[in-house]
């Protein structure tokens, strides 16, 4: 596929999101996140960018992503002292609450390396996911209550496509 065809299908892509997958309507702010990985991966750029576009071609008011980097969450889960893991960025929660409130819009974005974790202490992990989650739940309380439009969706990223293209070289996968 060519450069230009895969950015038009990207596009097109966003375009159904914001319209369809979210509805979003004249005047909302928009959060783009990921809900597992504490933020977007950063394989997520290029939907985020096209997202935002579309969304502000949708009168969005504002838009605003938390990226996410699951090498640090490695580097995190590897190095931080074992006793640590209930620290957790509540200014993450609190502004995707703030929106909430106003009547805002979220849109979670997986483009999750399907290894991140492969390798790690699973009692650690676990730890590290279980205070996601705690911290995490007021928000999944108000998405599964409808409180606000939300869609969730997927991004493709060089870490899925080589397994489920493994025979392919990355950029033809």
């Amino acid at each position: 596929m060519t450069s230009n065809s895969h950015q038009d299908l990207l596009k097109k892509y966003a375009e159904a999101i914001v319209r369809v997958g979210l509805n979003l309507r004249e005047g909302q702010r928009l959060i783009i996140t990921n809900a597992t990985a504490r933020g977007v991966p950063p394989a997520g750029r290029a939907l985020v960018h096209e997202v935002a576009k579309a969304a502000y071609a949708a009168g969005a008011k504002y838009v605003e992503t938390i990226w996410g980097d699951e090498e640090m969450h490695r580097i995190r889960l590897k190095n931080a002292p074992a006793d640590s893991f209930d620290e957790y960025p509540k200014f993450h929660v609190n502004a995707i609450m703030d929106m909430i409130k106003n009547g805002d819009a979220l849109l979670s974005i997986y483009a999750n390396d399907p290894d991140a974790y492969l390798g790690l202490d699973p009692e650690r992990v676990g730890a590290m996911q279980k205070s996601h989650l705690q911290n995490y739940s007021p928000i999944g309380i108000e998405v599964s209550r409808n409180a606000i439009n939300w869609c969730v969706v997927a991004s493709s990223s060089p870490s899925w496509a080589a397994k489920v293209f493994p025979d392919l070289k990355p950029d033809e996968a």
